[in-house]
């Protein structure tokens, strides 16, 4: 399990730098077509389109983000579905921590590496729809 945890926690690695990077259409690479993502203060989003949708919500101003992971857990013996939980912070070219929160995060084994299935973040500040 240890090399599936560093396989799966690299993935997660490159969420977060295509974040930085805002380059959306590497964060697709990483999202199975029928992704559900439960974000605070947005609608139920779902697929390709709801998951532009959050990528574009997220700050655009981060110049750094950590991951404090929490747990990784495969969910079945072939490690087919694993879910990972972690705390995240958000930091300005200042190096100022400007926003931070909570994910639960599904990711589902594919042909072509795994993908984020589920996605449940929980932000602060996250604006009212």
């Amino acid at each position: 399990m240890e090399r599936q945890t560093e396989t799966i926690l690299s993935v997660v690695d490159q969420q977060v730098q295509y974040c930085v990077n805002d380059d959306t259409d590497a964060l697709m690479t990483l999202v199975d077509p029928e992704i559900t993502i439960v974000m605070d203060g947005y609608p139920l989003l779902s697929g390709f389109e709801g998951a532009k949708v959050m990528f574009e919500a997220l700050p655009e101003t981060a110049s750094h983000i950590e991951n404090t992971y929490k747990d990784v857990v495969p969910m079945d013996e072939d490690a087919n579905y694993v879910y990972v939980t972690l705390h995240f912070d958000f930091f300005n070219e200042s190096g100022v921590n400007y926003k931070d929160g909570s994910g639960l995060f599904l990711l589902k084994k594919t042909a072509d590496g795994y993908k984020f299935y589920i996605m449940a973040i929980s932000a602060h500040d996250q604006p009212s729809s």
